[in-house]
């Protein structure tokens, strides 16, 4: 598959890899899960982000 080096934007800012003032994720891999049964997801609501962590205050 060819790299198309595409941007994640992030504007989840209890995430510690969002960079709060671009609204990038600084994560040179991110992991994205489906929470359905059998990965047969049917809207955007039912994946998550699976490399978010929460920021430390």
């Amino acid at each position: 598959m060819k790299n198309l080096n595409q941007t994640i934007k992030c504007s989840v800012h209890s995430c510690k890899y969002n960079n709060d003032i671009e609204y990038l994720c600084t994560l040179e891999k991110i992991d994205v899960l489906c929470t359905c049964n059998e990965d047969k997801c049917k809207n955007k609501t039912e994946t998550i982000c699976d490399s978010f962590e929460k920021k430390e205050n």
